[in-house]
């Protein structure tokens, strides 16, 4: 177990990673636009799923990142 000074900097690091991670999901948002817009105008109709699927990949991921959070705060 850490000293409890180490804990809000512990904290900090996994905050941070959590919000590189939503910056990965942003940039992956806009490129499946971005690509369904220009590249493949086709997948119009499904690009809305597509993002949904985005989506609920990094909803596991950041719920999983939350845990690892609540672990070292207790």
């Amino acid at each position: 177990m850490s000293d409890e000074t180490d804990v809000p900097r512990l904290c900090l690091n996994y905050y941070v990673g959590a919000l590189r991670l939503v910056a990965v999901l942003a940039g992956t948002l806009i490129l499946l636009g971005l690509s369904a817009l220009f590249l493949a105008p086709e997948l119009g109709g499904i690009s809305g799923w597509l993002g949904a699927a985005v989506f609920l990949l990094f909803a596991v991921l950041l719920f999983g990142a939350q845990d690892d959070v609540r672990a070292i705060i207790q």
